[in-house]
């Protein structure tokens, strides 16, 4: 009894996932994207509801909200960042502007967890964009859907309130351009994009290396660097000495005068790192030596792509993975740069999509675990397991990517139905979970 039961569960599973597909099929891709903004704004709704329900002044307390606050209420009220306000600025100019509108709308800390989840749901929009155009319109969907159902989106977004959902927005507009060859907005985007944040520096020399003549190449490079100088240059000229600080920090990694202890206690300042859980036990890798291999393998991939032995997609994701292969510090939220990279090289696998599951689940634990929040027994050994595990899971796709095809052949080939119902069935798995849990406890 209990197998026919459950045959028809699963078939009527089946079903659903034919109906969905069906509609997504004959839907305009207007409608589509606003499918999408709907589940988007239902999968961060309990832990809104969470808020709403019982106010906890220690949910505030663990998020970076004053800090958002202290530079976005410096910009609106007409002083000048880094200068004026209360804490050391050391983060890049953009990514402080793009934090007025919530001031705006209230400053309360559910326009706070709307905004971040509204540039969730932007990459999803682009990430259907952009692989529809490779494939269909149900290819596409899948891969949106399955982006901002991720523990990653929902839990950096509305549970973390983290800006950490932005930068994905512009890494993903960089593959757009880079796969359209369409070199001079890529270069903007990643001029735009490194003032945000410092990750798209990492994949911008791609942009250089990928174009076919030396013209193009100086343009692409005067763009790139050009806006990056346009943003900076009111700074530089209005708030020099509180700038400067700012730059060597972000660049060369030095602490700014009369900020100490960013580096006291390496298994904190290294997040959820396997580094970081290392460093608990006693097994301390210099960062130095980290951050040396870090930017070799960078160096490397770039030289790879000039040579023609890696085509500029491959580069780009494997630049995106190097990151939690080789940097010494790790957040959560930093994984939305992992889906945008790796998600467009799994949609012809559902078997990759299985591992990017079963990925987000564990680095959900590792996370608690790094806060304190889990205490799981046995001390460090079973979160430092976890980080290790994950460790090699991107060694792993990092073997993938090396070994090919190239991205324009791997999307020469159809995407199975099956392949589809995969990812479909493990977005609303994501959906669920994240739903149900949140309903029960806030944690």
């Amino acid at each position: 009894m209990a197998t026919v039961e459950s045959g028809n569960l699963f078939a009527k599973v089946d079903h659903l996932l034919d109906l969905i597909l069906k509609w997504v099929d004959e839907a305009p891709k207007s409608r589509i994207l606003l499918s999408l903004l709907m589940v988007n704004i239902l999968a961060v709704m309990p832990i809104i509801t969470g808020y709403v329900i019982s106010p906890n002044p220690d949910h505030e307390a663990n998020t970076d909200l004053e800090i958002f606050r202290d530079r976005a209420g410096t910009i609106l009220d007409g002083n000048l960042l880094y200068r004026d306000t209360d804490n050391v600025t050391l983060t890049p100019p953009v990514i402080n502007y793009l934090l007025t509108p919530p001031m705006i709308l209230g400053d309360n800390i559910i326009v706070w967890q709307l905004w971040f989840a509204g540039f969730t749901f932007l990459t999803s929009g682009l990430m259907f964009l952009m692989i529809s155009s490779l494939a269909n319109n149900r290819v596409g969907f899948a891969a949106a859907l399955f982006y901002q159902s991720s523990p990653f989106s929902v839990y950096t977004a509305a549970a973390m309130v983290q800006d950490d959902t932005i930068l994905p927005l512009f890494l993903l507009f960089i593959m757009v351009m880079m796969l359209k060859k369409l070199w001079y907005k890529a270069a903007l985007f990643a001029g735009i994009g490194t003032m945000t944040k410092l990750f798209p520096a990492l994949v911008a020399p791609l942009i250089f290396f990928a174009s076919n003549d030396w013209k193009t190449r100086f343009k692409i490079v005067g763009i790139g660097i050009g806006i990056a100088l346009l943003i900076c240059l009111p700074f530089l000229i209005f708030a020099g000495d509180d700038f400067i600080p700012f730059l060597e920090f972000y660049l060369l990694g030095k602490e700014p005068v009369g900020i100490t202890g960013l580096e006291e206690d390496i298994a904190i300042a290294r997040g959820m790192s396997m580094w970081a859980f290392l460093a608990r036990v006693g097994l301390v890798v210099p960062t130095g030596l980290l951050h040396g291999l870090f930017i070799l393998s960078i160096i490397g991939i770039w030289a790879m792509v000039g040579k023609g032995h890696l085509d500029s997609i491959r580069g780009f994701s494997l630049c995106i993975l190097s990151i939690f292969i080789l940097y010494s510090k790790l957040h959560y939220g930093y994984h939305l740069m992992l889906l945008v990279a790796l998600i467009p090289w799994s949609m012809h696998d559902h078997r990759r999509i299985l591992g990017l599951f079963l990925a987000a689940l564990v680095a959900r634990i590792v996370h608690l675990e790094w806060r304190d929040y889990l205490g799981l027994p046995g001390g460090e050994l079973i979160p430092l397991l976890l980080a290790i595990g994950l460790w090699f899971y991107w060694i792993w796709w990092a073997r993938v990517l090396i070994k090919g095809p190239n991205f324009s052949e791997q999307w020469s080939r159809d995407v199975s139905q099956k392949g589809m119902k995969y990812v479909l069935f493990s977005s609303v798995l994501f959906f669920c979970l994240t739903f149900t849990v949140r309903l029960i406890i806030q944690i």
